[in-house]
């Protein structure tokens, strides 16, 4: 800025006096059109130029320095304060995590769906994981504390649903779907609903994979089949819906998916004996 302020001030200086004399013959009739009121207005209006600034100068370095100084104090504050409330919430959000997977004191769904809410997105995404891992760990045991350990798991993928109020993931859609499948009491027509909200966020964000939703939303229309039910071929209707997905999940998963072996768990015997019952086999899930 000096050297830009030297460098014109070097260059105008031939114009500065003739301008200096225009501006002292513009001013003396304002100041009684003496004389002297020429040179008196030109240096009043020199002293006023110099003075403010000087003034402007001491400012910005006293008073906006101390300004600013307390307005990066009052960010850092309120920026320290944010942190903490942030690091209270989450803190809050992994009790009752820990205090629904566990069974020990567990929360409210209102209160899971509350705490939720408040977390940052790194605990949203450890409280998934949680979660999912429990459930995949359990969901095939039959003895009781198994079972209940899956069935815990189904409040946390419900509260991670509130949380997401824009529907961007659709991995907690899936897996309440998985897990009110597979409860001892199963929810097949809710687990439909999940895995098909799972499936058109997949889509819509251009997921590629998770053709175990197709899959498993097959077992479930399966269930809700009443011809199925009484060992009958389904109506054209279920069977259009059931076969459309089958034939999704056949051209990504495993022939083992289809084929029920002796290890197989009951949801693959399911899927076997309504191909059968249709007349259907692999082969032809795999043609276009």
């Amino acid at each position: 800025m000096t050297k830009i302020l030297v460098g014109i001030s070097l260059v105008q200086i031939g114009k500065a006096v003739p301008a200096m004399a225009s501006l002292a013959d513009s001013l003396r009739p304002m100041l009684g059109d003496r004389t002297d009121s020429g040179g008196f207005g030109l240096a009043l209006a020199i002293y006023s130029v110099v003075a403010t600034f000087l003034v402007g100068y001491l400012w910005t370095r006293v008073g906006l320095k101390r300004q600013l100084q307390i307005a990066d104090e009052d960010l850092k504050s309120t920026v320290a304060a944010a942190i903490d409330s942030r690091s209270a919430d989450d803190a809050t959000v992994l009790s009752l995590l820990e205090r629904q997977l566990s069974g020990q004191n567990p929360p409210t769904q209102a209160e899971l769906n509350e705490g939720f809410q408040k977390a940052s997105p790194v605990v949203l995404t450890q409280a998934y994981q949680r979660a999912e891992s429990q459930r995949k760990d359990s969901w095939r045991s039959p003895d009781d504390a198994s079972r209940r350990r899956h069935e815990r798991t189904i409040p946390i993928f419900r509260a991670l649903i509130a949380a997401d109020t824009t529907d961007r993931y659709h991995r907690q859609y899936g897996s309440l779907g998985y897990a009110l499948k597979d409860v001892q009491d199963p929810q097949y027509g809710e687990a439909r609903d999940m895995l098909s909200k799972a499936i058109a966020i997949r889509d819509k964000n251009g997921t590629p994979g998770f053709h175990f939703y197709e899959w498993n939303r097959a077992v479930c229309a399966i269930h809700l089949d009443p011809a199925f039910s009484r060992n009958e071929v389904s109506t054209t209707e279920q069977r259009t819906v059931i076969e459309g997905d089958l034939r999704a999940a056949a051209r990504h998963l495993g022939d083992a998916m289809f084929i029920a072996g002796p290890q197989a768990d009951q949801n693959t015997q399911t899927v076997t004996s309504w191909l059968a019952l249709n007349a259907l086999s692999l082969a032809q899930l795999k043609t276009t």
